[in-house]
């Protein structure tokens, strides 16, 4: 499973520099389960997406974004699971194992891999990789607020327009969208302070 973001030079977006970057978690939503495809064979996969907020600003003063995607996995192999050791900078427990909130991510900061890759005429930033922030180095201070979306009883209406439509496509959105009620659903938030310990969640 691959790391995908959706800023797209092709398309007239801003990329942000290729490198190493800080970056701060402020997006953890639940995809729900998505179609995908593995080796060629159809299956249901459980998705989630992390957006980062880097310190580079664009243009127009705003922070670059860049999001990863990611299977809900801690199996030995997960992208997720190597991820997550990398950043948090030892592995889990079996404790962990057994049941990681990834929630606990949101509000850390941390330092981001970015790798330009190019398909076709577009240039896209993926995030190679995930490491702590090192000691001493200062944290820009938050832009953006911190949104926790669960797809069982959040609100889509304060994703972005591109997260909804995958969000939309997942079989308990669909399931939703088929009962009673369910779009009086409020969406979970959560804000977290920064943590100075050397573990950030």
């Amino acid at each position: 499973m691959g790391t995908v973001a959706k800023a797209s030079s092709g398309e007239g977006f801003e990329l942000p520099d290729a490198g190493a970057a800080v970056g701060r978690c402020y997006m953890v939503v639940d995809l729900g389960t998505q179609d995908t495809t593995f080796k060629g064979t159809p299956k249901k996969t459980h998705k989630i997406l992390l957006v980062w907020e880097l310190a580079e600003m664009m243009e127009d003063g705003r922070p670059f974004a860049i999001s990863s995607r990611y299977t809900l996995s801690l199996f030995d192999q997960a992208i997720l699971r190597q991820h997550l050791e990398s950043w948090r900078g030892r592995g889990f427990t079996d404790e962990e194992l057994a049941g990681f909130d990834v929630k606990n991510v949101l509000g850390a900061y941390c330092m981001l891999s970015i790798v330009h890759n190019k398909e076709g005429d577009k240039t896209y930033a993926n995030v190679k990789g995930i490491m702590p922030v090192p000691r001493g180095m200062e944290k820009p201070a938050a832009v953006n607020k911190n949104i926790y979306f669960d797809v069982d009883i959040g609100d889509i209406n304060t994703l972005p327009e591109w997260i909804q439509n995958v969000v939309k496509k997942s079989d308990e959105w669909k399931a939703r969208v088929n009962t009673a009620g369910a779009t009086s659903a409020t969406q979970s938030k959560g804000h977290f302070d920064d943590m100075e310990d050397d573990i950030p969640f």
